[in-house]
């Protein structure tokens, strides 16, 4: 047979890998740098470095800090487990469902909060984080202004703003009682 008098033909040699673990990487850890770049480019790629450190911390300095976004994911899940309840679902509902309706519930809330941030910035009421005198720009009004279409939404926001101020009523009429009442 011709095949077999036929020399083997040889795989193509491997390329030598680096590993993480080796001589260079002891080398490099020690203080050594590579061997292949001059020590005139290492001096000026590291003076680049400390230039671009500079340059993002003084860009801090300026910028106001941004508040992180706030997380309120799990948060809800035991007020919404007892509303499900009273509302005829099983006294423990399966946690697939809280996480669905907490899902539905928190994207409501945050694009009606956005919704009524543009309100108030339409109004000239919002104020810029980190300004002076910076507050809470988004009152209950901008809020009723976006359900005023919605009448049972309406009803329900007037009822519960309505019922917090005789809450507070109440309250400094208590307190005003515990003062005038001599121990």
């Amino acid at each position: 047979m011709a095949g077999e008098d036929a020399p083997e033909k040889k795989a193509p040699p491997k390329k030598a890998t680096k590993k993480a673990g080796g001589a260079a990487a002891a080398k490099k850890a020690a203080g050594g740098g590579d061997g292949d770049v001059p020590p005139a480019k290492r001096a000026k790629a590291a003076e680049t470095k400390a230039a671009k450190a500079d340059a993002k911390t003084t860009k801090q300095e300026e910028e106001p800090a941004q508040p992180e976004a706030f997380n309120m994911k799990g948060q809800l899940t035991r007020d919404l487990a007892v509303m499900l309840y009273g509302f005829g679902d099983d006294l423990q509902p399966l946690p697939e469902t809280l996480d669905l309706v907490e899902d539905v519930v928190l994207d409501y809330a945050t694009t009606l909060l956005h919704k009524a941030m543009d309100s108030a910035a339409v109004r000239g009421k919002l104020r810029r984080p980190g300004a002076p005198g910076a507050g809470a720009a988004v009152g209950p009004e901008d809020i009723l202004f976006l359900v005023r279409k919605d009448h049972k939404k309406y009803a329900r926001a007037k009822e519960l703003l309505i019922m917090d101020e005789e809450i507070k009523k109440a309250r400094q009429v208590a307190d005003v009682a515990d003062v005038a009442v001599p121990q």
